[in-house]
């Protein structure tokens, strides 16, 4: 009952993701064919101090919620105090941090920008805190219909502003939208009577302040990228980067980030049973990299005629770094499962250690190679800081579960096979049709190369899963879904022992 009800909480959160990344995805469409790569570099300067500062006074209050046992009134109230003075206090700093951030810059444009965009920060916490009362009883289509409602508003707003003026305050006025609209839909699909209180401050403060810490460290880190090109190249070079950037991390946004609270407290369900624990931790895994695998290496192979069909002809400068930002986010698929297992097992002090050690991997050689080679640099210093990050992962699980490095890493095996006759088959085919159909319109060889890739890395997958016996895992779940839909004989899966793959 428990997994059912999870996959189909993380079914809709994923669909609702895809959704609401389809509707960024239509706005930055439109916003690349309107505005300058220089307008997306302006306005990402500006978004990396509101995320920065956002980031540091983060507050993960849902998460500290959905540990409650019982679930009180006053958990509530305490958990919208706080969210709201966060929100203010971010917006206070932000406005005083304004005038240094642009005279830092040169570009006094920057003040406005960050003035308005603080307005973000400040809506976002003002969401009613009823929705974590149905989240924690695993109904997320309240939420769901929220980010939509929020997404269709930014679009809307985006879109217009950008085709009557041309100017960068579309992407301004969007990114401000969303958060004020879903804020009012909040309160009419979860309505709630708002009420300052701090009773239960005790039970925040422990947890909040190793993930505050983390925070810090973290958005350091993520943002650390765009300081220093900002500082060191001009917005057109920046604008490039961040639009790659952005494209290359929509299959992570959409599918396996989202999933991330209906994961929290499925493990948290099963954290005082190691062996159950083990087994749910694993397959995670497994489904984590079966997914987002083959969508980023597919990324990064189609990266020329990706930019071409979406952005234009006048992107094409960001092609070799969307191509390798891509590959650059492999390495998270690893990690992706530990977030929710240390929260689920209590062990909030391991973030802020496995942030450190990814700042302290990464900030050296960012500032050398960044400096040096530019955006190549910053590129190469991610990869080593997610590679790095990948193996704290892997060493950390095998602590706290005892799930062993090996098992971790071999258990995806077929999803590598999978990915790599994928990767062949593409670049056979993609070589084959630009020889013989010198001038294909990108549209036709994105869509010839994405079909291809598709089949062939859901086949290999198939006949790998069948051979194997069918063991449990995601490719048994795509099964069973799909014979009921066919009226086809279900399957149970066969466990072969400690065999998880």
């Amino acid at each position: 009952m428990l997994a059912h009800k999870t996959a189909a909480a993380s079914l809709l959160v994923v669909a609702t993701r895809m959704l609401t990344r389809f509707g960024d995805l239509i706005t930055l469409l439109v916003l690349a064919y309107e505005l300058k790569p220089a307008d997306f570099g302006l306005v990402a300067l500006a978004s990396s101090l509101i995320f920065i500062t956002e980031s540091i006074f983060e507050l993960p209050l849902v998460e500290v919620v959905l540990r409650v046992d019982v679930l009180e009134r006053s958990h509530l109230d305490t958990a919208f105090t706080l969210s709201a003075l966060r929100g203010l206090g971010v917006m206070t700093i932000l406005l005083a941090l304004a005038w240094p951030f642009a005279h830092f810059y040169h570009d006094p444009r920057l003040m406005k920008l960050i003035a308005v965009l603080s307005l973000s920060p400040v809506t976002r916490g003002l969401q009613s805190p009823k929705l974590i009362s149905y989240i924690k009883e695993m109904s997320f289509w309240r939420s769901s219909v929220i980010e939509l409602v929020g997404k269709v508003m930014a679009l809307i707003i985006a879109v217009t502003i950008a085709i009557l003026t041309k100017s960068y305050w579309a992407i301004a006025a969007g990114t401000v939208a969303a958060p004020v609209t879903m804020a009012i839909a909040s309160f009419v699909l979860a309505p709630y009577r708002p009420l300052l209180c701090l009773t239960q401050w005790r039970y925040f403060a422990g947890f909040l302040g190793w993930t505050s810490l983390a925070q810090i460290i973290r958005s350091i880190t993520w943002q650390s990228d765009t300081m220093l090109l900002g500082r060191i190249a001009g917005h057109l070079e920046l604008g490039l980067f961040t639009t790659a950037n952005n494209l290359s991390s929509i299959p992570l946004l959409a599918v396996l980030q989202p999933i991330y609270r209906p994961l929290l407290a499925s493990l948290s369900s099963v954290k005082h049973d190691p062996e159950r624990l083990r087994r749910a931790y694993q397959l995670i895994s497994i489904a984590a990299i079966t997914i987002g695998l083959p969508a980023l290496i597919g990324e990064s192979l189609l990266a020329k005629p990706l930019i071409q069909v979406l952005l234009g002809p006048h992107w094409l400068a960001a092609v070799p770094m969307m191509r390798y930002l891509a590959l650059s986010i492999i390495p998270c698929l690893f990690a992706l499962p530990l977030g929710p297992m240390v929260m689920a097992l209590n062990q909030a002090h391991y973030f802020p250690r496995r942030n450190a050690f990814e700042l302290c991997v990464k900030l050296p050689i960012l500032i050398v190679a960044g400096i040096k080679f530019g955006v190549p640099g910053i590129i190469a210093a991610r990869v080593i800081s997610e590679i790095a990050v990948a193996i704290y992962a892997f060493i950390l699980a095998r602590r706290l579960i005892g799930l062993g490095v090996f098992q971790q890493i071999i258990g995806p095996w077929r999803s590598y096979v999978s990915a790599a006759l994928m990767t062949a088959g593409v670049m056979f085919l993609g070589a084959q049709l630009q020889a013989d159909f010198a001038h294909i319109r990108p549209i036709f060889l994105l869509a010839s190369l994405a079909s291809a890739g598709a089949v062939i890395y859901v086949a290999s997958l198939t006949l790998l899963w069948l051979g194997c016996g069918r063991p449990p895992g995601i490719e048994h779940v795509a099964y069973q879904n799909i014979a009921k839909l066919a009226r086809l004989p279900l399957a149970k899966p066969v466990s072969r022992g400690r065999d998880m793959a």
